[in-house]
This record gives C-alpha cells, structure tokens and sequence, in this order.
C-alpha cells in the first residue's frame, strides 16, 4: 500500500464543506429556488412535497458532510478508502444529474474525478 497523500484531507474538507452548504441551503432554500437551482431531478414534485423532502435531504447531506469530517480527523489513510467507496455513489449521482440536465453536473463529475484519483490513482 503507498503512502498516502495529505492533500487528500484537503480535498476531504472541501468535499465535507460542499455537502454541508447544500445541507444547509437546503432547510431555507425555497421551492421556487431549489426547483431549478439546487435540485432539478425532483422538478416533478410540488412545494407541498419540496417542504416534506428537504428536511429529510437536508439533514442526508449534513450527516454525509459528518461523515467525510470524520473521516478527515482520522487522516489520510481513512480519506484514501472513503474516496473508493464513494465513487459507486457519485457515478450514479452525475448520471442521474446529467440525465436532469442539472446545471451543475460538471461540478460533480469534478468531484467524481477526485475521488478516483485520490482513491486510486494518488
């Protein structure tokens, strides 16, 4: 096994921050917003349904935002094998955006490429 790279407790941090804020917007963001903005895959639902949604996504994404803080703390031996196993998940979260036409899918192909490299390539 190399030696892994502190850089990836960085990248870490940074991914953890992305999925708080999204958290975070989430619990405010209205439907109006959200709709078009934040979570175009979920366009089919209605401001009823949004209210109900975002509390149990919000509080989704602050637990992954935990998770990866957690993770960071234990160094980067730990972020190397978080980055494997949650490259599945970011695949079919870019797939599923892209196929949403979610404004925002390069980000996350970005963050997809990241965890790959840092996951096994780095």
């Amino acid at each position: 096994m190399s030696k892994a790279s502190p850089l990836v407790v960085k990248f870490m941090l940074m991914s953890m921050g992305t999925a708080a804020f999204y958290g975070v917007a989430t619990l405010f963001a209205p439907w109006s917003l959200a709709k078009d903005w934040m979570y175009p895959a979920a366009a089919a639902s209605s401001d009823e349904g949004y209210d109900a949604f975002r509390f149990l996504l919000s509080a989704c994404l602050l637990g992954w935002a935990n998770g990866k803080y957690q993770v960071a703390r234990l160094g980067p031996s730990a972020c190397v094998e978080f980055c494997k196993t949650n490259v599945a998940p970011m695949l079919i979260f870019v797939w599923a955006s892209a196929k949403a036409g979610a404004w925002d899918t390069p980000v996350w192909g970005m963050f997809t490429a990241a965890y790959i490299y840092f996951g096994y390539i780095a």
